[in-house]
């Protein structure tokens, strides 16, 4: 058997890791199709072009909910067919930046400081800048926010000088960590990250309410049958017991938030109703 897993970012994006990760872990011949653009909605509308092919998924992520929030796609005819992981959050500045510390960052986003974020406006990258202006005394809904196809290209943004921070997913920096071009203030996970970030505080140890992460899951096509499903969930139960899936989360410091297609469904209603409420705040419901 072979199947294609479908990946809304470039190669190196947060999409195309856990898609890559994904298909390494799945035991069957895998192989990952890029298509960027409108924050993951190309490659979902190319998933939901794809009839009822059970061969076929694709990464999802909170932006498939907030894309069909703000009309740039409706994607509720995909079937649901797991959540493997969340990633959390980076706020990332250049090494050379006169922002030190979290403190500093919120000073600067409150007064206006560009910020650069994967993958769309109004997904959760968004929400976490709202809730950093809101603990400065700001107003979440007038921040000057910048969207970028990649995480790879909003911190390109800061090292370029065309924005003071990006927030994006922590694995995405890791290159740009160890060389010393950049320096990570926070992150937005409920302990602290191991290896390069181990000195790296939460915003909850500097008393900033902001705890948000970015979840990857798989969606197939519209008009999938009840046996479809059946064997996606036995692929994706032996993929993220497998030794190759604990490398993966370990390697790209992700929590490991596997649901089947049934526990999924249930939790994407939840994160509809969770997500247009930090919509609001942010100016973008």
């Amino acid at each position: 058997m072979e199947v294609e897993i479908l990946a809304g970012t470039p190669p190196g994006g947060g999409q195309d890791r856990a898609a890559r990760a994904f298909a390494s872990a799945l035991g069957v011949a895998a192989f990952v199709v890029n298509i960027p653009g409108r924050g993951g909605s190309n490659t979902w509308d190319e998933l939901s072009r794809r009839g009822a092919d059970p061969h076929v998924a694709a990464i999802s992520s909170p932006t498939m909910i907030t894309n069909r929030i703000h009309g740039i796609g409706a994607h509720d005819d995909v079937t649901p067919l797991a959540h493997l992981c969340t990633e959390g959050l980076a706020f990332v500045i250049p090494a050379s930046s006169g922002i030190r510390n979290a403190g500093d960052l919120v000073g600067a986003v409150t007064g206006g400081a560009g910020i650069a974020i994967a993958t769309a406006l109004g997904n959760v990258n968004h929400v976490a800048a709202g809730l950093i202006a809101r603990a400065g005394g700001g107003d979440p809904g007038a921040l000057d926010v910048r969207a970028f196809d990649s995480a790879r290209e909003a911190v390109a943004e800061v090292l370029g000088g065309g924005a003071a921070c990006a927030i994006v997913s922590a694995a995405s920096v890791v290159p740009e960590l160890a060389a010393g071009s950049i320096r990570v203030v926070a992150v937005s996970t409920s302990e602290r990250l191991a290896g390069p970030f181990r000195d790296v505080s939460t915003w909850s140890e500097v008393g900033v309410d902001c705890l948000v992460g970015t979840w990857r899951g798989i969606v197939g096509p519209p008009g999938l049958t009840a046996d479809d499903v059946a064997m996606w969930d036995e692929l994706t139960g032996k993929a993220v017991a497998s030794p190759e899936w604990a490398s993966a989360v370990a390697d790209h410091h992700w929590q490991s938030t596997y649901l089947d297609a049934a526990s999924t469904r249930a939790f994407l209603e939840s994160e509809r109703a969770t997500l247009a409420e930090a919509l609001e705040m942010i100016g973008h419901g």
